[in-house]
């Protein structure tokens, strides 16, 4: 996905959150059990949402804060 700050940001298994400049060299940011689904992006937030009903996000692709959900659920789509 890429932010409208120019930023790519992908979401896979094993928790993983990665970041690029350039689509090319990606960085690690999250790291965790939860492997992520969806992510989806506005002007100023971008959503993951994956195994159990988790759910995350971050206005800066970098720092990323868990939210709650009713469900535990896996979630495998986000239109946001």
């Amino acid at each position: 996905l890429r932010q409208p700050d120019g930023k790519f940001v992908a979401v896979g298994e094993a928790g993983s959150i990665t970041t690029s400049t350039n689509g090319r060299n990606w960085s690690a940011l999250v790291d965790n059990k939860v492997d992520w689904y969806g992510i989806a992006s506005s002007d100023s937030r971008t959503v993951v949402v994956g195994d159990g009903g988790h759910v995350m996000n971050s206005t800066d692709g970098i720092t990323w804060q868990t939210n709650s959900t009713p469900t535990t659920r896996d979630l495998h789509g986000i239109c946001y």
